[in-house]
């Protein structure tokens, strides 16, 4: 929530007519087609991407066998649409197809790199491990219901985002029963 208070907060339009022919404004942004809006959404990406991964390798780091599959699988998951969107969201903004793929791994790759980090480091912080763990999850259940849950219930998209996240919610529950 401060970081919130302190940092700029802009929301994307949801323009659907984005003209991106050749020559279009959107087309002449520069050899990555990269805008303002394009590197600010990268940059958050990239900075959420650096958290999962450490919380990754220190999962695995954990005395906790199971813990790191779970981890893993779970995010793992969720950065398949993740990724898509990222993607998605770049096109839309006017970069090319292959360099928006490109970012969209690049921003994944950011994940595995903070995995081993995670991994390398857990000795020294076994013991602040479930504090971090619980802050993560606690900033994401923030972000959830303050952004994603209101940006997903529009345009009629109500029935569908909610079932998605039952579904989600369930996933994860039958995963740590599973694997735990």
């Amino acid at each position: 929530m401060l970081l919130e208070l302190i940092l700029p907060h802009t929301d994307p339009s949801h323009d659907s007519d984005l003209d991106l022919s050749p020559g279009s404004a959107a087309a002449r942004r520069g050899w990555l087609g990269m805008d303002r809006s394009s590197m600010l959404f990268l940059t958050a990406m990239a900075l959420h991407n650096l958290p999962e991964g450490l919380s990754v390798g220190v999962s695995y780091g954990s005395s906790e066998a199971q813990l790191g599959p779970i981890v893993a699988i779970s995010i793992g998951l969720q950065n398949i649409p993740e990724g898509f969107l990222t993607a998605l969201f770049l096109i839309t903004q006017g970069m090319r197809r292959g360099y928006a793929v490109l970012m969209a791994i690049g921003t994944g790759v950011l994940e595995l790199i903070a995995a081993l980090v995670g991994v390398s480091f857990v000795a020294a912080i076994e013991t602040v491990v479930p504090y971090g763990l619980a802050f993560a999850a606690g900033a994401m259940l923030f972000v959830v219901y303050k952004e994603l849950i209101p940006e997903s219930h529009g345009d009629g998209n109500e029935r569908v985002a909610t079932f998605s996240f039952i579904i989600g919610l369930l996933t994860m529950i039958a995963m740590t029963h599973s694997l735990g």
